[in-house]
């Protein structure tokens, strides 16, 4: 869905998944929504002719790689704080994306965490309880 996005602003996203379904129990509607909050942010924060990697393991462990400049360590637990944002001067959003994930995530039994990605960039992710097929 968000291809067409990032191909405007000459940026590619890649999904890398396995060939068999991991399942999990939970708001199908509200998990994609964090997903997607997730690639969207990676997408402003990351240059133009990056490409943002969204990896899908099992453990039901989803990443989301971009080659922005990254989430410095001191304010890693903020950017998850309802009305946070390291650039109160920008225009856009309230500041609540990443809050309204970690709490989907939370909702959902699982965690949320952002860290450095190889090479440069942020690298999140989300693990959730994986379940049995129904």
């Amino acid at each position: 869905l968000l291809a067409p996005l990032a191909h405007a602003d000459n940026k590619d996203v890649a999904l890398n998944a396995p060939e068999k379904p991991i399942w999990v129990r939970g708001n199908a509607g509200v998990l994609e929504r964090t997903l997607r909050n997730l690639v969207e942010n990676s997408l402003r924060h990351t240059p133009p002719g990056s490409c943002i990697e969204v990896n899908i393991e099992p453990g039901a462990k989803v990443t989301v790689r971009d080659h922005g400049p990254g989430v410095p360590a001191s304010i890693r637990q903020l950017i998850f704080e309802p009305f946070w944002r390291a650039d109160e001067n920008r225009s856009g959003g309230a500041g609540l994306g990443l809050a309204i994930a970690a709490e989907a995530v939370e909702v959902h039994g699982g965690r949320i965490s952002v860290g450095d990605a190889p090479g440069g960039g942020a690298l999140f992710t989300v693990e959730l309880p994986e379940q049995t097929a129904a």
